[in-house]
């Protein structure tokens, strides 16, 4: 006589695989989106230094003389012209039209009303949105200096604007341009912001040099 398994044994099996299940995929799944957003922050930031080297050399200007962008705050157009993009616009409501593909949340949560969509827009054809606005933003973790130097911030969302979670420090990074250094990412100086219940704008130089985003 062979023994089986009885059905009550096999459901309580299922039921329990089930259960781990549930509770591991999940995870599993965010770990996995958290490494695609890392991996495409390092290719926007990439993109952004190659892109600076390429205008200046457009410009005939040396290294690190970036007078000509703060002078005609003109950074949007001649970043066109030195990547792919699928479009140009001048602001995320023209790119989509619609209210809702540009509504962000700070790390932590809070609404950022539309702080992050100030700008003209590029759309490279990887699907990188970058939103440049040509003013003085807020002291995201950059030195003194920086800040002083600053000609303007470029929002990165690195899965575009349209998709989400839409949340700094998440898919969402800010960069400045700063005159006689070029591109630097937010929280080069300080990080401390970074974390769950802040604001999250100053993860991308945290995120750029550890390689994961463990918050």
């Amino acid at each position: 006589m062979k023994r089986g398994f009885t059905l009550a044994e096999v459901l309580i099996t299922l039921v329990i695989i089930g259960i781990v299940a549930a509770i591991t995929v999940p995870s599993m799944i965010q770990t996995t989106q958290k490494q695609e957003f890392v991996t495409a922050l390092k290719k926007a930031n990439s993109t952004l230094k190659q892109s600076m080297k390429l205008m200046e050399i457009n410009n005939g200007y040396a290294p690190g003389d970036y007078s000509y962008l703060k002078e005609n705050n003109n950074f949007i157009e001649e970043f066109a012209k030195v990547t792919s993009f699928m479009r140009t616009c001048d602001s995320l409501r023209d790119c989509f039209g619609r209210d809702e593909f540009h509504r962000y949340t700070f790390l932590n949560g809070v609404d950022t009303q539309n702080a992050f969509n100030d700008g003209k827009v590029v759309i490279t054809t990887d699907g990188i949105s970058y939103v440049y606005a040509g003013e003085k933003f807020r002291n995201f973790g950059l030195s003194e200096e920086d800040y002083n130097n600053q000609i303007g911030a470029i929002v990165v969302d690195v899965n575009g604007a349209e998709k989400k979670p839409n949340k700094s420090g998440m898919d969402v990074f800010l960069f400045f341009l700063v005159d006689g250094k070029g591109i630097v990412p937010a929280g080069s100086f300080d990080d401390k912001d970074c974390n769950r219940k802040e604001l999250g704008g100053e993860c991308a130089a945290k995120v750029l040099k550890e390689g994961k985003i463990n918050y």
